[in-house]
């Protein structure tokens, strides 16, 4: 064997080795989801211009792939709900705070007991 061919072979060799971890990377990434955590969730009254309000301070973590995900708020005052999301992208290890406003409801101090919320994140594929 030639030493040019022995050149030619290890090239070779080592292109197939770059494309086949390429691969190998890009299918399992594929459909992977980010692995969003909720660290804090924090709401309170808020005075809108004219207007009482709620807000809902929601801060969020990625712990996987970077990606998508849907952030989903409702909140509850007696019997009425109301509801918001949002679509948030993260990067791997990533932390990020939203606000979720809601100028319906009137809720004032004396009535923040009977008031609740729920926060749920749903991650997307890639």
């Amino acid at each position: 064997m030639t030493r040019g061919r022995i050149i030619e072979i290890i090239l070779t060799s080592i292109a197939l080795s770059v494309l086949i971890q390429f691969l190998l990377t890009t299918v399992l990434e594929f459909g992977v989801r980010p692995d969003i955590e909720i660290l804090n969730t924090e709401g309170h009254e808020y005075f809108f211009g004219l207007d009482y309000g709620y807000v809902i301070n929601v801060e969020l973590s990625n712990k996987g792939r970077e990606g998508a995900a849907i952030v989903g708020v409702d909140l509850r005052y007696r019997s009425e709900k109301w509801s918001r999301s949002q679509t948030v992208y993260l990067k791997r290890d990533e932390s990020k705070k939203f606000t979720f406003e809601f100028l319906q409801p009137t809720i004032q101090q004396s009535q923040l007991l009977e008031t609740s919320f729920e926060v749920r994140v749903f991650p997307l594929r890639r």
